[in-house]
């Protein structure tokens, strides 16, 4: 399998032409369109957030008139006076968004230090991300993994291997649910998806800011890991205009033999050769150093509840051995103490890019062309069995749309987008988890001794040809894969005015996916020794909205979606061919159907804005090991934001919901948490197994379900930020999440959490702002899954303890 760069370079170049043949050929028209404020080739103020799903310099979007006293644009929090492209495909007020979506802007992601999807939490009701073994690269959304778009096109899908950057984000919106005609079903994460709006280039004047940050002061551990962001852009001519931001992050993570490293460049270019067309492009490269975090091995309740650990040497026994008791002794550790050797890493690199063409068509009509290329590999050691290697990991994506002008249908005004897309992905990845025997270490030895204790490769797998320090599993799994998805989709989305109250947006697509997917090529074997699998599907995919405006500035919506993804590795991605053509087959048609029924209004002359939504979702979830599983969650999200003067800014958002898997059986690589202690050692009340650990067990339910391990029912979060005339302030709030389950049994459970962030800043100067950020100001032992599916009876993250740092950000 070889890449095709030729069909790349044509598939790309044919839409795009069409949209600057269409362009040229449009009349011009010199005079702004009706309600149209700012000239055309007028850029965004400095620091405004875009419209989600496109850069800001496209055609000024007219809505209704919002209007808020004495806060400039920038320092805006309240979601209606930004359009929210992100979930229908073209721009519309939040109130007219039938769906639960929640905005958040610039000021927010700096203020609140936004590193990972751990953080998208406390913005939006009905997300909470566990810790993904330090690396949480994926949103959980309604208690299921979602996934990250930029601009309207998805990111490939990774679990925990490649962090996303945000040094070219301006802003980012929230959606809980599948996604729309237009954007397509979001394939590996069907819980919801995070859309990224990048920076735009300034058209009005130069505009430079460098932003340093240093940290970080912790309790019982300080480490330093400065970052320095330099941001810059300004016009280049009438009709052109740039942006450059270049990031530099080194030094130690918080835990113990951890790194946290990385070199990132973003650059961005508008043109707009006439006053029809405008042309975006942007493209980014970074690279991570880092570490896989497994956190505290041994988990017991105890541990969870009091922090105690029981430490001692492993002796011989079935599987890796058994604790005795005459070893066995109790320690307090500290949350630092995590299960990294010092020989550990993860490398990623990612090169990302995207090229926007916008054709105005005149009378409310346009033509858009979008393409999104990235490449990215990724490797990793982990000392305690655990491999990875990703050499090969791409993806093409370009949609044409064509949003038509109104027309009237049986008396009813009518607008409509209808469009193309093709996608081609490519995949190989080398896993090897085979044997990762967590147990086996202890957290209070010389962490030299945190090794796999026997041959290389790190894990117990096989060696991959030519890199043999990493290996793969040697059976048949969809973590070691080569594989090819080509999916070439037509939709049709057509918004139905029937009142000047009630309306509809329905929508259609179909997608067309053909994949193949084989063992890679593996010593001593060639590819396909362990699996050989192809096929293609025919996915329709059906959307439905009603909308009922009770007021100019409120309405209440209801919304069906049913749409058909692709599943593949839970941490890759790609497709599951591992059992033949028939799991490909499944693996393809991965069904996912929404219920929402929602409220929205804007109230006290937009100083306020209330949403409440309701919903029932349904999808399949990929397992580590064995086929997907059913996931239904029903629940209750609200959310409010606040903001009456440019001093006062609040935020709060609760979120209740029941979440269940269903399968014939949840895989889990060590049975009973308590299978490594020996029958002498009383852990939790209960005497041992004795069995020992790992001994890849397969939990069944005799209820032929689970209640979803990692999932919180309740989930609350609020935020206040106070500027006093003196140009001091603060913020501060607290993050709640309700007992939830550590793993598949339920006999492990994480408590009730409480965790307080807040920063103080003088902004007192156009020129220069200070910041001094606090996490988990109460300094509280919180903890979070790792990976439930897999390791729920083996490990557990404790989260870092009271942590400090400052930012300077000077405007030159």
């Amino acid at each position: 399998m070889t890449r095709t760069t030729d069909t790349y370079t044509l598939l790309m170049l044919f839409p795009l032409t069409a949209v600057l043949a269409v362009a040229q050929g449009a009349p011009s028209d010199e005079t702004a369109p009706s309600g149209q404020t700012v000239p055309v080739d007028q850029g965004p103020p400095p620091d405004t957030a875009a419209p989600a799903g496109r850069p800001a310099s496209a055609d000024v979007i007219e809505m209704e008139k919002f209007e808020v006293n004495d806060v400039p644009l920038d320092e805006q929090i309240l979601p209606t006076v930004r359009p929210i492209g992100s979930v229908l495909g073209d721009d519309r007020n939040i109130i007219d968004t039938p769906r639960s979506v929640s905005s958040v802007n610039k000021a927010w992601m700096d203020e609140r230090r936004v590193t990972n999807a751990m953080d998208f939490g406390q913005f939006s009701p009905g997300v909470y991300s566990s810790a993904q073994y330090g690396v949480p690269a994926t949103p959980q959304i309604r208690g299921d993994l979602g996934e990250l778009y930029i601009n309207g096109q998805r990111i490939k899908y990774s679990r925990n291997s490649v962090l996303p950057s945000f040094n070219g984000v301006e802003a980012m919106d929230i959606i809980k649910g599948p996604g729309s005609a237009v954007y397509g079903p979001q394939g590996q994460g069907p819980g919801g998806y995070v859309n990224l709006v990048s920076k735009a280039p300034y058209f009005d004047a130069q505009h430079t800011t460098l932003t340093t940050t240093l940290g970080y002061w912790t309790s019982g551990r300080s480490y330093f890991n400065p970052e320095v962001q330099l941001d810059t852009g300004g016009p280049l001519g009438d009709k052109l205009a740039y942006r450059v931001s270049y990031l530099s992050r080194y030094g130690d993570g918080y835990y113990l033999n951890t790194d946290n490293e990385t070199q990132d460049i973003y650059a961005a270019l508008t043109w707009k050769p006439t006053d029809r067309l405008t042309i975006d492009w942007w493209g980014q490269y970074y690279k991570n150093d880092f570490n896989e975090i497994a956190g505290m091995n041994r988990v017991t309740q105890d541990l969870i509840d009091n922090g105690n650990y029981i430490a001692g040497p492993v002796t011989g026994g079935p599987w890796f051995g058994v604790l005795e008791g005459a070893n066995a002794h109790t320690v307090k550790l500290h949350p630092w103490q995590a299960l990294v050797s010092p020989d550990d890493y993860n490398e990623s690199r990612r090169f990302q890019t995207q090229l926007i063409a916008t054709a105005d068509l005149g009378d409310d009509s346009k033509l858009v062309n979008r393409s999104y290329y990235e490449d990215r590999t990724s490797e990793k050691v982990s000392g305690y069995g655990y491999t990875e290697y990703v050499p090969t990991d791409y993806s093409f994506s370009n949609r044409t749309e064509w949003h038509t002008p109104g027309f009237t249908l049986f008396g009813t005004e009518n607008k409509a987008i209808t469009g193309v897309e093709f996608r081609y992905e490519r995949l190989v990845s080398f896993q090897d988890f085979s044997q990762e025997p967590f147990f086996y270490y202890d957290l209070t030895q010389d962490p030299d001794t945190w090794a796999y204790p026997f041959t290389p490769p790190t894990g117990g797998g096989t060696p991959v040809p030519g890199h043999e320090k990493f290996g793969y599993n040697p059976w048949a799994g969809n973590g070691t894969q080569d594989s090819i998805i080509r999916d070439l989709a037509v939709f049709y989305q057509q918004d139905t005015r029937y009142t000047d109250e009630l309306s509809s947006v329905l929508g259609i697509r179909l997608d067309h996916i053909w994949a193949a997917a084989n063992s890679p090529k593996v010593i001593p074997s060639t590819d396909g020794a362990y699996y050989r699998s192809s096929g293609d599907e025919d996915n329709i995919s059906y959307f439905a909205s009603l909308i009922y405006k009770l007021t100019p500035n409120s309405s209440v919506y209801v919304t069906y979606n049913q749409v058909n993804a692709i599943t593949g590795s839970a941490n890759f991605g790609g497709v599951d061919g591992s059992a033949g053509d028939e799991r490909l087959s499944d693996s393809l048609q991965a069904e996912s159907v929404l219920y929402e029924a929602g409220y929205k209004t804007s109230l006290f002359n937009n100083t306020l804005y209330l949403s409440a939504a309701v919903f029932k979702q349904t999808r399949m979830r990929p397992q580590l090991v064995g086929p997907a599983a059913r996931i239904r969650d029903y629940g209750l999200e609200l959310e409010a934001v606040y903001q009456p003067n440019r001093k006062l800014t609040v935020n709060a958002n609760l979120t209740w919901q029941d979440a269940r898997q269903y399968g014939s059986g949840f895989y889990q690589q060590t049975g009973d948490y308590r299978d490594g202690y020996a029958p002498d050692i009383i852990v939790d009340g209960q005497p041992g197994t004795g069995v020992g650990s790992p001994n890849y067990a397969t939990y069944v339910s005799p209820k032929g379900f689970i209640e979803a391990p990692g999932v919180p029912s309740v989930m609350a979060n609020l935020f206040v930020q106070y500027e006093f005339d003196n140009h001091f302030g603060f913020g501060i709030g607290p993050q709640f999440q309700s007992r939830m389950n550590a793993n598949a049994q339920g006999t492990l459970h994480i408590p009730n959490q409480v965790q307080v962030n807040g920063y103080v800043f003088y902004r007192g100067s156009k020129r220069w702002d200070v910041q001094v950020n606090v996490n988990n100001l109460l300094n509280d032992d919180l903890y979070d899954p790792i990976d439930v599916g897999f390791a729920g009876n083996d490990v557990v993250y404790h989260r870092p303890g009271l942590s400090t740092s400052i930012t300077f950000r000077i405007h030159l």
